[in-house]
């Protein structure tokens, strides 16, 4: 056995084998019992508390699209470890030049940068020409420990919650998009999709005093939710006509600022690209539209009205460590409720599926944040 200190004055014993979910063919995942792996430079062991599946993850292991060529290694492999990405961890083991100690818990960046190559050395880190991906290229969240790359990881404060914790990530993107706006207060914004996306996100502009902030959704829960959140103004996209109506709400000019959380595959419950049409027409002359929403490579676009208005288009910037810390600090100072948000958390390594199941068809079993899944405690 192998021994480490996970607590002042506690000796914990690590196990020789874990409890791990591998992804074995489309949409196929099993659980098997492998070796803990072993410490490499640059990494350190953590013991995984709670995980979750981003909504691009549950396309992911359908392997339809397999843009990350996951099929191939699994026609070699016979498995690769099952993508995930979005967790807190604690800690077990460390190399001695490690800045993290054993005990801390700790959450990580989608994409990691490799720090060393032109584009990291000259701060573009869209430029790096060796990034790690969590679940991808490094090993998913899904099992009991996991390797986790130190340049991608931060410390969770120790006043966050596990379920808070493992939100960080998407927390950090919605961070970094609304950095890439140039909201300034008193502003008006509209966002499409109260999911946890548009929901965080209206939280984070809500920090910077907009004089409107319009939520946009047709599930009128969701709304109710995103109201006592901080919007100003919600509409149900069902009821009424939302560019009619945020016109209305503008004096007849439009939002400075509309962000698209919405669009997406309708088959996953998301908007298509209705959403995408709607937002360009709510934005003022020489407004701003965040495109937040993941789509596919093409999409119809009224590039007409953005040209003929002059309006700015915009996609986040890179998500980094300084987002993931940003968010931490939002949650510990109250300015911002995750954990309203997470509807759905099951217990022990052996949901896995089940929680890719119900993040899969969020819309249809009512959950907003993705599912939850308590591995350790």
């Amino acid at each position: 056995m192998l021994k480490y200190t996970l607590f002042v004055g506690k000796e914990y014993t690590l196990k020789e084998t874990m409890k791990a979910w591998f992804l074995t063919g489309p949409g196929k995942m099993e659980m098997f019992e492998v070796p803990v792996p072993e410490l490499k430079p640059g990494f350190l062991l953590a013991q995984v508390l709670t995980a979750q599946a981003s909504v691009t993850e549950t396309n992911v292991i359908t392997l339809e699209d397999d843009i990350f060529g996951l099929l191939p290694r699994i026609e070699k492999e016979g498995k690769i470890s099952l993508p995930g990405h979005e967790h807190v961890s604690r800690v077990v083991a460390v190399n001695p030049d490690s800045k993290f100690k054993v005990g801390d818990r700790v959450s990580t960046l989608a994409k990691i940068t490799c720090g060393y190559c032109k584009g990291c050395q000259a701060d573009k880190p869209r430029e790096c020409e060796h990034p790690s991906w969590m679940g991808i290229t490094n090993d998913g969240m899904f099992s009991e420990y996991v390797l986790l790359q130190e340049s991608g990881l931060i410390t969770v404060p120790e006043n966050l919650t596990d379920s808070e914790a493992a939100n960080l990530q998407p927390l950090a993107d919605c961070i970094a998009a609304v950095d890439t706006t140039s909201l300034k207060e008193g502003d008006t914004v509209a966002i499409f999709g109260m999911g946890c996306l548009g929901m965080s996100t209206l939280q984070i502009v809500k920090a910077s005093n907009p004089s409107k902030l319009i939520a946009i959704d047709v599930k009128q829960e969701n709304l109710e939710l995103a109201k006592s959140l901080g919007a100003t103004d919600i509409i149900n996209g069902r009821e009424v006509d939302p560019v009619a109506t945020i016109k209305a709400l503008t004096g007849g000019k439009g939002a400075d600022i509309v962000i698209d959380c919405a669009g997406g595959n309708p088959k996953k419950g998301l908007a298509g690209t209705v959403v995408l049409q709607q937002a360009v027409k709510s934005a003022r002359p020489e407004g701003e539209l965040l495109i937040l929403a993941m789509y596919g490579d093409f999409v119809e676009f009224p590039i007409g009205v953005v040209r003929t208005y002059g309006q700015r288009v915009t996609f986040p910037y890179f998500t980094t460590l300084d987002h993931m810390r940003k968010g931490a600090q939002l949650i510990s100072e109250g300015k911002l409720n995750v954990e309203c948000m997470v509807t759905h958390v099951l217990e022990g390594i052996e949901k896995v599926p089940e929680m890719f199941e119900i993040t899969g068809n969020k819309t249809s079993v009512k959950s907003l944040n993705p599912a939850q899944v308590i591995i350790s405690k």
